[in-house]
């Protein structure tokens, strides 16, 4: 990818006229696409749209109510004028009707409508038979007899005469018998509130406030529809204001009025923080670039990233959610990285081909992984955040496609810049402070370190206590207004919960049908719903809209019933009504509901003319019908959803549906962040291809979030709906963050170069610029937005502190040692569990060795048989631990045969804490000498006290006693001589105490060489690398027997520190010429091949696949060094990265190898590896004065 993105830059630098017609072309189509998008506008698309949440969802938008703003009436003085609010509400209801012209309004309901009532209860009398149940006969049964009729029909006289008379006078005329009493009195179920009453035909609440409610022709949801609404609601309020002298006051309210709030709070508080941000933002860039030029170019960048993003969603889908593009505009804070990383590196190195070659690795990678982080929003079952997630991608991929390709071609490179950054002219004032904070490394600074671990252990254990506010109210804006009518209305509200219960079906009949069979049971008898009955109450169409079958059923019940009493009963009814003065004929149409032939209708029949009660619990739609049924008192929605949940009807609770769906979100959201994080981990793994660089890179990701939950615990910020959006965004912004970091730490250590300053630059311009855009919020009323700024604050501070702290901290511990110079070999997760396991199985034996030690020789006695048991089973323990370590062959060479039958003093070579355990496996015949800690050594000091090994702190001398009787026993004892381990692993200079013991108690030297232990783990270092162990058991020495020719030999035996001196050196020169010679055996080229390419592991996927193709397609170049000399002068050139010099100079320890390569990066990245040894010299230019023995052109290999 980074040499198809150079070649594209190269072939459109010399096409510029093809780049600017492909540019033009590519904005005009996308312009052309754009046009096409669809937006749309519904608030309800960011809730999840699973089967179920989305049937419940629909229903919610859709129940009775939702869609209607009530407006409340109230007189301003203290004395209630009931005349004067009836005569508003009529002026204003009139007033709004006369303005709708486009039927934004379904209905205006102000007054009650006589007429209207009446035609409602006609229409129950003369459909009477279909209403009557089972208890309604037995009623009627007893209201026929004579002197019921009697009483009834004086009580109907007396009703006629009374004030309710006018009101009465249908009912009573066409149902003297008041057969219709109980299914009148179940028109109620209709009523959706006991807090309001009628006076004079107009509604008022228990206040006094006249209500007038208007239906809007459109959801709640649909904003922008009711935002038009609101404004004629409004026009009219301020006209009857005026037309009233002021002395009312109009307060509209409803769920319509309060999105339309909220938009409205959030476009204010919006313009506010790009008011203020905005101005911040554009001097924080002018005062960095000092032009306006690079201001432009960001805008262009991120223009044609949004245009690129809208252009090609149209190819995914027509439609998109614009108050998704909405939110999607905090993207941009992470889009505006790419062109200010860009500008900012190029502002320092003046070249754009540099640029490009120096920030295509962490802009792809970061690009990369971020765009697959938003993708995972995909995942969320919401429209609207798949929209987001869609967008948000696109316009990445749109901004990094016009950084890449076009930008670059947009600038002139400025040779100049170099000189300019690299000048001795010192910064001043907030340049000065700038530079400090880039070049500060808070991971050198132990304090900090310490107090970074401690605050996230702390925060770990306050991250448990972040919650997530489910509550949407808490996250809406209600002005003064609304939030008292609110409170009043939540005041009068009838307590216990409120559950809709729904029946749909394709057709309206259908519906009703289920309706019948499924829910109205339930509703007859309320005891089956819950055991406090009493405190139910049920609206809805109750047993209004009966089905054909049910009005076939009672139609036939009702002509049995009065086959043989109809007759009897109108001829008492006539006598009675002549004695109580009534007319002859009054009541004819009651003789007329008696006879009249009765049918069964359908739903239409019913809906028409009971609509105006019904319609708040009918919704009807081309394909499918909704019958709602409200119950509101104490009962539990568990057992609602267990008695009404089915195919074809279920249950919800309207306080607590929306908070699920919140919680479905949020449970959406912590799914989609752990796929987030696995993408984002895999696609750092095949960008660095390496484990360790991407858990150093991925890692700051994981603790930040960690200081993000721990924070918000302990500032009582809760998630909610809205700023968990930003939950995403901050994962992404980090990713980018950490992936600059460590790139910029991956480039020092290849290059030898500074450039994590220039990134740390980039991401505090970054991270300033999005805590200003978005930090500005906090002084945000809508509680929504502010909890946007909060998250923000707390997440970009997280953010930052873990990317500047934890990739340096980990890098650099991994590939530089304490005096911050290489490592030979860097750590590898492979060698740090290979480490692990190694010394978890020397714990797991120290143990069970110690355990031994206990019961055979502290319970059963030190006796001689006892500790040469325990000294053999130690023997094979070490010969166990020898087998056990990873990649860690060993080979013994004892060609004397020497079985240390025989007590000798065993001298050897150290080089590593390992020395003991393979000298150990030789015989259980060995002794050490050892120091104090190592006697007192938590772990296995027990062993070495059992095992009889000896501390010589006081010194050889006084011990002699103590060594006679070890060798006395048979045991040999074990000392190196050079008195503590080789770093380069050469032969040190041996101290006389081995050969003071060895002349004192006239035993010979036993010489093992010890060959590998060093390289598999240094002095240095912690960690066990791959390798091989060669252990050399040399002949017996006599120290009287040497030959005379030494100087040992010729030296007179009186000068005793003399002849240990002597005996010394001849003894290292033993050691010097065998190690020499293992050394020429065994450092192969196979044998270092592993340490040459460890040297390129950590600096990036290319470098290191080079170096690994380069060992693999040479065999480790294991032909070219055979033909070398081991001593004299020779000259690589192109030597590349340079892995055929470094092999050649580890092997050849005694050749003097000088390389170069015309290309400055190769060179760098050759000359920096931690294992150049001396003998390698890497120069830019080789002397013309040289006199090379031999010659290597690599490009020729």
């Amino acid at each position: 990818m980074n040499r198809a993105i150079v070649a594209i830059f190269k072939f459109f630098e010399q096409n510029k006229r093809l780049l600017v017609a492909m540019f033009a072309a590519i904005v005009v189509l996308l312009a052309w696409s754009v046009a096409r998008v669809d937006f749309v506008e519904d608030i309800s698309s960011f809730l999840p749209t699973n089967d179920n949440n989305k049937r419940v969802n629909e229903a919610y938008q859709k129940v009775g109510g939702a869609n209607k703003i009530v407006v409340v009436i109230s007189h301003k003085a203290d004395t209630l004028d009931e005349m004067l609010l009836t005569d508003v509400a009529t002026y204003f209801a009139q007033t709004l009707q006369e303005a709708d012209t486009v039927g934004r309004i379904k209905d205006i309901f102000y007054e009650i409508d006589s007429e209207h009532v009446n035609k409602t209860t006609d229409f129950i009398l003369q459909n009477l038979p279909i209403y009557l149940t089972d208890s309604d006969y037995r009623r009627i049964d007893s209201l026929i007899t004579h002197n019921s009729i009697a009483n009834q029909l004086e009580a109907d006289k007396n009703i006629l005469l009374s004030p309710m008379g006018a009101f009465m006078r249908n009912i009573v005329i066409n149902d003297p018998m008041m057969l219709s009493s109980n299914t009148l009195k179940k028109l109620e179920v209709f009523r959706q509130n006991d807090h309001y009453n009628t006076d004079n035909g107009f509604v008022f609440n228990d206040c006094g406030e006249c209500i007038v409610a208007i239906t809007s022709a459109h959801r709640s949801s649909e904003t922008a529809e009711n935002k038009l609404l609101a404004l004629e609601i409004g026009k009219a309020i301020d006209r009857t204001r005026t037309e009233f002298g002021n002395k009312v006051e109009l307060i509209p309210f409803g769920a319509a009025l309060i999105s339309i709030s909220n938009a409205e709070r959030i476009k204010a508080d919006s313009m506010m923080a790009v008011g203020i941000s905005g101005v911040v933002i554009l001097v924080l860039l002018l005062w960095f670039f000092r032009s306006p030029k690079q201001l432009i170019l960001i805008v262009l960048s991120i223009g044609f990233g949004a245009l690129f993003s809208l252009g090609v969603i149209v190819m995914f889908k027509s439609t998109l959610s614009i108050i998704a593009i909405g939110i999607a505009s905090i993207i941009f804070g992470i889009a505006i990285n790419y062109p200010l990383h860009f500008l900012t590196h190029f502002k320092h190195v003046g070249s754009r081909l540099t640029t490009i070659k120096e920030l295509i690795n962490p802009l792809l990678i970061g690009n990369i992984t971020t765009v697959g982080a938003f993708l995972s929003l995909l995942f969320i079952s919401s429209d609207a955040m798949r929209d987001l997630g869609l967008f948000s991608s696109l316009l990445l991929i749109g901004t990094i496609i016009f950084v890449l390709i076009f930008l670059p071609h947009i600038l002139r490179d400025n040779k100049s810049a170099k000189h300019q950054h690299s000048s001795t002219k010192e910064p001043k004032g907030a340049r000065l402070l700038l530079n400090k904070i880039t070049n500060f490394s808070p991971e050198n600074n132990k304090i900090l370190v310490t107090i970074f671990v401690s605050a996230t252990f702390l925060l770990l254990f306050f991250s448990t206590g972040a919650k997530f506010d489910a509550n949407i109210h808490n996250i809406n804006y209600m002005n003064a207004e609304q939030r008292s009518i609110m409170e009043y209305i939540t005041s009068t509200s009838q307590k216990g919960n409120t559950i809709y219960i729904v029946a749909e079906g394709n057709t309206p009949q259908e519906a009703l049908s289920r309706y019948e069979e499924k829910i109205l049971p339930f509703l007859s008898n309320k005891n089956r719903i819950s055991d406090k009955s009493d405190s139910l109450n049920i609206s809805g169409i109750g047993a209004f809209f009966p089905t054909e079958k049910t009005q076939t059923e009672r139609i036939e019940r009702w002509n049995n019933f009065w086959k043989n009493r109809k007759e009897l009963l109108m001829s008492q009814i006539k006598v009675q009504a002549t004695r109580q003065g009534f007319v002859t004929g009054t009541f004819d149409g009651f003789d007329h509901i008696l006879n009249k032939e009765y049918h069964p209708q359908p739903f239409a029949y019913f809906y028409d003319n009971l609509e105006g009660l019904a319609e708040n619990y009918i919704n009807i739609e081309s394909d499918k019908t909704m019958i709602f049924t409200q119950i509101t008192g104490n009962i539990e929605e568990a057992k609602a959803t267990e008695i009404f949940n089915s195919d074809a009807t279920y249950a919800f609770d309207n306080r607590s549906f929306m908070q699920k769906l919140v919680m479905a979100l949020s449970d959406d959201f912590n799914r989609v962040l752990y796929i987030c994080g696995i993408i984002v981990a895999i696609f750092l793994f095949f960008s660095f291809g390496r484990i360790e660089l991407a858990t150093i890179t991925f890692l700051p990701l994981a603790v930040s979030w960690i200081w993000i939950l721990g924070l918000m615990n302990i500032f009582d910020i809760q998630f909610n709906i809205v700023n968990i959006i930003l939950a995403t965004f901050i994962f992404g912004q980090g990713d980018d963050y950490t992936i600059f970091i460590t790139e910029g730490l991956i480039y020092e250590y290849t290059f030898g170069r500074k450039m994590l300053a220039r990134f740390k630059t980039s991401i505090l311009l970054s991270a300033t610029i999005l805590f200003v855009a978005i930090g500005t919020l906090i002084f945000a009323q809508h509680p929504a937005m502010k909890s946007l700024a909060e998250l923000t604050i707390v997440g970009m501070t997280a953010v930052v502190i873990c990317a500047y702290t934890i990739p340096p901290l980990i890098y650099k511990w991994l590939v530089y040692r304490r005096n911050g110079k290489q490592r030979i070999m860097p750590i590898t997760l492979w060698n740090s569990a290979k480490t692990i396991f190694s010394f978890l199985v020397f714990i797991v034996s120290a143990i069970l060795m110690t355990i031994i030690g206990f019961f055979l020789l502290t319970i059963g006695g030190k006796n001689r048989r006892n500790k040469d048991i325990f000294h053999r089973i130690l023997c094979k323990g070490f010969r166990f631990l020898a087998t056990m370590m990873p990649q860690v062959k060993h080979y013994v060479h004892n060609h004397y045969d020497e079985t240390f039958d025989k007590p000798a003093i065993i001298v050897a070579n150290h080089q590593s804490h390992l020395d003991l355990l393979y000298i150990l496996m030789l015989s259980p015949k060995i002794v050490v000498l050892t120091n104090s800690w190592v006697w007192h050594n938590p772990f296995y000091g027990a062993i070495i006290r059992y095992a009889d090994f000896v501390p010589v702190a006081n010194g050889i001398e006084a011990n002699i006693d103590r060594l006679k009787k070890l060798t006395d026993e048979g045991y040999s004892i074990l000392i190196f001589p050079e008195g503590s381990r080789s770093a380069d692993c050469s032969i040190g200079r041996f101290r006389k105490g081995a050969f003071y013991l060895a002349q004192h108690l006239k035993l010979d030297i036993v010489p093992v060489i010890i060959h590998g232990i060093g390289h598999i783990l240094p002095k240095d270092e912690f960690l066990l690398r791959k390798g091989r162990v060669d252990i050399v058991v040399e002949e017996r020495i006599n120290v009287y027997d040497i030959d005379e020719k030494t100087a040992y030999g010729t030296l007179e035996s009186t000068n005793q520190e003399l002849q240990l001196l002597s005996l010394s050196k001849d003894v290292r020169k033993i050691f010097i010429d065998k190690y020499e010679e293992i050394s020429q055996k065994v450092e192969t080229p196979d044998y270092f091949a592993d340490k040459v390419l460890k040297n390129y592991i950590y600096k990036g996927r290319d470098i290191a696949r080079t170096a690994h193709k380069e060992l693999r397609g040479h065999n480790n170049f294991a032909q070219i060094v055979a033909q070398l000399p081991d001593k004299g002068t020779i000259l690589i050139t192109n030597c590349r990265q340079g892995t055929l010099p470094l092999m050649i100079a580890l092997v050849k320890s005694r050749l003097q190898v000088t390389a170069t390569d015309p290309n400055i990066d190769l060179l760098d990245i050759a000359r920096n590896c931690g294992s150049v040894p001396p003998n390698l010299h890497y120069v830019d230019t080789p002397p013309a004065s040289a006199n090379y023995t031999h010659t290597i052109d690599f490009s020729t290999l």
